[in-house]
């Protein structure tokens, strides 16, 4: 009963700072930095269907299904082209995941975080739970979902609250 506890003050701290400076806040901001009307190549091979940064009327493509050699070559011209568009080093980054380079996609995806990338933060978090292209650590894990549920990432947002059951569960069963 206290790790559900814990968890109600961990959501009732985070919601109201998603919705204060949430999705909307970061798009308009995201507005003012990418140059309007932009869709490239990398978007249409590598653009992640639950990606809200994704440019409106593309659905975005599952990981299983990036075509991989083209897709690196268009993401790799995007990032080259406009270095400061998070997204285009996100979508590298899943080519890089999806090709199994880790260590690589691990760089994209802090680049597109730094950026303010909040699905970045998630595939971050996921690669320290992993450990794939970084040393396993569960609490760097934590630390990345948290930055992505701030940011306003869904899917961050659960995956937080996941792990912290997961902690919560541990704790209480050490206890």
């Amino acid at each position: 009963m206290a790790g559900i506890a814990r968890l109600v003050r961990l959501l009732v701290a985070v919601l109201p700072l998603v919705v204060a400076d949430g999705p909307a806040a970061r798009a308009e901001e995201k507005a003012l930095q990418e140059p309007s009307g932009l869709d490239t190549a990398c978007d249409w091979l590598a653009g992640a269907p639950r990606d809200t940064q994704r440019p409106r009327g593309l659905a975005g493509v599952e990981s299983s299904l990036i075509d991989l050699a083209p897709a690196q070559k268009a993401c790799d011209e995007a990032v080259a082209q406009y270095p400061n568009v998070a997204r285009f080093h996100y979508q590298a980054g899943r080519v890089a995941y999806a090709q199994g380079d880790y260590a690589r996609a691990f760089k994209l995806f802090s680049k597109a975080a730094e950026l303010g990338h909040s699905l970045s933060m998630t595939a971050i978090c996921g690669q320290y739970y992993s450990g794939r292209g970084v040393p396993e650590n569960r609490l760097q894990a934590e630390e990345w979902c948290e930055k992505a549920a701030v940011a306003g990432d869904p899917t961050g947002m659960a995956t937080r609250a996941y792990l912290y059951l997961l902690r919560v569960a541990h704790d209480d069963n050490l206890s």
